[in-house]
């Protein structure tokens, strides 16, 4: 196909065309987002043009010097530094209470920190919700599910695309790959504690995510549903993607290549590979 036609065609044109989502194509296209190498060169090659370098790695995440209250004068979160590269996995851990759940909310843009900056990718990200919602997905330990609606309904409600780009999900994207598709027609009150997490985290990442945050994914859980969530957390930061998940589950904490220890407000980085009585003494 002549470039000089390919000119003229949309994105829209071209995806449907290569039966992929226009949000792929735009990606491909911009060198922005987390996309396979062979999806990209296969936009590419279809338009009829070149790629002389590969896209930079979507998903750095920069917390900077921030602090956090909920009482004046009693700070929960004091001077946080965290540098998260794109293809790697963090954990956050401490003692219930000490303020992980707070500082996952604050790089979510729930809340507001009282110092600091967040930067991702290199931007400013404190106030900016649209940036947020492009590169952030979001679980929280509570999942948002709609327990009267269908397991359907909930993904629809949730889902952040057309239609169209839900049933491709739910044929071949992450809504497959994490099973969702098995369990469609059943009310949201009657799944398992693994299907709506597996649910929870299909809906947050719908919007193809190049950061996925995690509080608590294997709480209350059973085996099968831990190590399913584990091996999906794998395939994703292989894929390149980012990952910063609590945890008091040593499964999940052995599974991160960086660990970091938050007591009394301070957030220290930790070796990783330490042992349940190892990790303990560090709280």
């Amino acid at each position: 196909m002549a470039a000089k036609e390919t000119e003229k065609m949309t994105i829209e044109q071209v995806a449907d065309a290569l039966g992929v989502s226009k949000t792929t194509v735009s990606r491909a296209l911009s060198g922005k987002g987390r996309i396979s190498e062979a999806t990209r060169a296969k936009v590419y090659a279809y338009l009829g043009r070149t790629r002389t370098e590969p896209a930079a790695p979507q998903g750095e995440v920069a917390f900077e010097h921030v602090d956090f209250s909920y009482v004046p004068d009693r700070k929960l979160l004091q001077d946080i530094c965290i540098d998260a590269k794109p293809g790697m996995r963090y954990a956050l851990v401490g003692p219930t209470g000490c303020g992980k759940t707070t500082l996952l909310s604050i790089l979510a843009g729930i809340r507001k920190p009282d110092r600091g900056s967040i930067r991702i990718d290199g931007q400013e990200a404190l106030g900016r919700h649209r940036l947020l919602e492009e590169k952030i997905a979001y679980v929280p330990q509570e999942n948002p599910l709609i327990p009267e609606l269908t397991a359907f309904d909930n993904y629809r409600l949730w889902f952040r695309g057309k239609r169209r780009e839900m049933e491709r999900d739910l044929e071949c994207g992450v809504g497959h790959v994490l099973g969702v598709d098995r369990f469609l027609k059943t009310q949201a009150g009657r799944l398992s504690g693994g299907e709506k997490k597996r649910l929870s985290i299909a809906a947050a990442l719908s919007g193809r995510a190049d950061i996925l945050i995690l509080d608590e994914p294997g709480a209350a859980l059973d085996l099968e549903a831990k190590e399913q969530i584990l091996t999906y957390i794998r395939s994703y930061v292989k894929a390149g993607g980012t990952v910063l998940l609590t945890s008091h589950e040593m499964g999940e904490i052995g599974a991160c290549t960086t660990l970091y220890v938050l007591k009394d407000g301070v957030l220290v980085p930790t070796e990783a590979g330490l042992s349940a009585r190892e990790l303990i003494q560090r709280f």
